[in-house]
C-alpha cells in the first residue's frame, strides 16, 4: 500500500500528518512541550503560507490541515488530502486537551497543561455545551513547561487537577499558576485512541 505511492508522498518518504502529530503527543506526555509546539508550528498550514511564493510551492488551502506534505522534486513542499484527513481533528485535541491541558471529565475540567517555557502568560476563554463560561489565566513565572503550583477559582484556591465547569449562563474565572514545585497532583496520562480504521 504504501510503496504504491510515488516517492516522497504520504508514508512513502513524505510529512505525514497522522505520526507528526502522534510523536508530538508523545513529547507532550514526557513533558518536552517546546519540542511539541515546535511539531505543530511546523505542521499549521499558515507557516506554508506566509508569502506568495510559498503559497505557490504549497498549492492547497492556508486554511486546512494536509494530510501529507511531498518531499521529492518536483513537488517539494506541495500539500495533499486536505479536505479528507482525519488528523485535523486529532491536531485540535492536540493542541487543547495536551499542549494546553484542558480536557473535560464530565462536569469537570481536568488541568495539566505542557507548554514551551517561554510562554509566560496566556489565557483561554472557555465553553462547552450546556455549561457556562470559564476564563482561564495561566502564569508561567518560572518559565518551566508541565506543573501546576496553584489553581484559584473566583478567590478560591482548589487543591485538585479538576475544576468544576460553571452553570449555563454563569462566567467565571480561573487562576492557573505554573510551577515546578507542584502542589496539585498531576492525572496519569491516557494513551491515546487510535481508531480500527487507522491501526495496521
Amino acid at each position: 500500500y504504501i510503496a504504491a505511492y510515488p516517492a516522497g508522498i504520504r508514508e512513502n518518504g513524505g510529512q505525514y500528518t497522522h505520526g507528526v502529530l502522534w510523536t508530538a503527543w508523545a513529547l507532550l506526555l514526557l513533558g518536552r512541550g517546546e519540542q511539541a509546539h515546535e511539531l505543530l508550528s511546523d505542521l499549521n498550514p499558515i507557516a506554508h503560507s506566509a508569502d506568495a511564493a510559498q503559497m505557490a510551492k504549497y498549492q492547497v488551502e492556508p486554511y486546512v490541515l494536509a494530510a501529507d506534505v511531498y518531499s521529492q522534486p518536483p513537488h517539494v513542499g506541495r500539500g495533499g488530502w486536505t479536505w479528507y484527513t482525519g488528523s485535523a481533528a486529532w491536531m485540535y485535541r492536540l493542541g487543547v486537551e495536551w499542549l494546553l491541558g484542558i480536557r473535560r471529565r464530565g462536569a469537570e475540567l481536568e488541568l495539566e497543561p505542557c507548554v514551551p517555557p517561554s510562554w509566560t502568560h496566556f489565557e483561554v476563554k472557555y465553553q462547552a455545551s450546556g455549561a457556562g463560561t470559564l476564563s482561564l489565566i495561566f502564569e508561567n513565572p518560572e518559565r518551566i513547561s508541565r506543573g501546576i503550583a496553584e489553581l484559584v477559582l473566583d478567590g478560591q484556591r482548589l487543591e485538585g487537577p479538576r475544576v468544576p465547569l460553571p452553570s449555563a449562563g454563569e462566567h467565571r474565572q480561573l487562576r492557573v499558576r505554573l510551577g515546578s514545585c507542584s502542589a496539585v497532583a498531576p492525572s496519569v496520562p491516557a494513551r491515546p485512541r487510535v481508531p480500527a480504521s487507522r491501526r495496521r
